[in-house]
């Protein structure tokens, strides 16, 4: 599987995420929650975009990559909720931040899956279930 698809897939489970949380959205706060959600929502999607344009590029192990994208996202995220505060200051838990973090953990925790399993260290949900045995603790 190459980056750009696991680009398409990050974007694509973020995509059908949101739209899960758009009736919670609309619930705790009406249009400004849609609204919220969306800002967070292309926030969330732009992050994803530079970082398979900056894995696609850059010869580097696939760890190395991951680690240099997280970051990336991270301060593109948090430049993001500070600017949006900033020209929103109205924007509140309810009405962004709460799906701003959903999203953000959501995508981090799709790319973690994506990467582990191309790096070969995930077959299936089985390392979620797997014990270390008493003795090698």
């Amino acid at each position: 599987m190459s980056v750009l698809a696991d680009g398409a897939i990050v974007a694509g489970a973020l995509l059908v995420f949101a739209l899960l949380l758009a009736g919670p959205a609309w619930l705790v706060a009406d249009v400004a929650g849609l609204a919220g959600l969306l800002v967070a929502f292309v926030l969330c999607v732009i992050p994803v975009a530079v970082s398979v344009i900056f894995r696609s590029f850059v010869l580097m192990s696939h760890a190395t990559a991951y680690l240099a994208s997280s970051g990336c996202r991270l301060f593109l995220v948090m430049g993001g909720v500070l600017l949006a505060k900033w020209k929103r200051p109205e924007l509140g838990l309810s009405e962004f931040l709460v799906w701003i973090i959903l999203l953000y953990l959501f995508a981090l925790l799709v790319e973690t899956l994506l990467t582990m399993k191309r790096m070969g260290q995930l077959n299936s949900l089985e390392f979620l279930l797997r014990r270390t045995p008493r003795g090698e603790r």
